[in-house]
């Protein structure tokens, strides 16, 4: 649910559990208060799309803090040749991303396999430094870019809300992606190669490159928004929210911290 100036995700687990998880912009001078178990539940309550999650369950922990959840890449090679040779890089030591898209197990997989399948085809420890890298660059770098550009989007348009500064225009990939998973609501076509890319099974990108689908979106994004606003509390009203749960916090006193036991 990205409402303008925090963005927050209900993810699904097992045993019965799920996550809900706030990633607000660092110069939010508010994002503490969410760590304060009463700011943190009058919020979710006021999403009703995170609401309708949150009133099923009881909570089994206060909110935690989640930290390094950078997009960033790290390579053995460089221009001029491997840097170290013996090694080799996998999952989030050679692409660390945002856990936004929940896909860094399967390409930490993807290395994994293609590892097995290599390790044993080439005597020279240089080569196969060279092409591992080269083959981590072509098959799972596209999938670190597109979170980076998302994410950065989404950052620069939380710091401009945060400072009632004009928000910044989406990049029309950024838009082209909305559309998508709009019209995959309502289209079967659509819905297919887009769950086929949102789980790996195709390349990154296969959803604009196929000329039919492509055009389907671009289309419906010819017709308006894609999707009504995320509905939630203006930055304002988060504002009002986290002063009137802190005055209502002093006046009942201090809350003494939960026994671990």
């Amino acid at each position: 649910m990205p409402l303008p100036y925090l963005l927050t995700i209900a993810f699904p687990a097992d045993n019965g559990c799920f996550a809900v998880a706030m990633s607000p912009s660092m110069t939010d001078p508010l994002r503490g208060s969410l760590m304060e178990p009463e700011v943190f539940g009058a919020y979710v309550d006021a999403v009703p799309q995170i609401q309708a999650w949150v009133s099923r369950g009881t909570p089994i922990t206060d909110p935690l803090p989640l930290a390094r959840i950078n997009n960033c890449q790290r390579r053995l090679t460089d221009r001029v040749g491997p840097i170290v040779t013996g090694f080799v890089m996998l999952g989030d030591s050679a692409n660390h991303t945002n856990p936004t898209y929940g896909r860094g197990v399967s390409l930490g997989f993807a290395q994994a396999q293609h590892l097995a399948r290599t390790a044993e085809m080439t005597a020279s420890p240089v080569e196969f430094a060279i092409a591992f890298s080269e083959w981590t660059d072509a098959n799972t770098g596209a999938w670190r870019q597109s979170q980076q550009e998302a994410d950065g989007f989404l950052l620069s348009l939380a710091q401009a809300t945060v400072a009632n500064e004009t928000p910044p225009t989406p990049p029309p990939q950024f838009l082209f992606r909305q559309a998508m998973a709009a019209l995959a609501d309502r289209d079967a076509e659509v819905a297919a190669l887009v769950a086929r890319e949102l789980h790996l099974l195709c390349p990154a990108g296969s959803v604009e490159a196929d000329l039919a689908v492509s055009a389907k979106v671009r289309a419906f994004m010819e017709r308006g928004p894609p999707r009504p606003p995320p509905a939630g509390p203006s930055r304002r009203e988060f504002e009002a929210l986290v002063a009137a749960t802190a005055s209502g916090r002093r006046g009942r006193g201090r809350i003494e911290p939960k026994d671990p036991a």
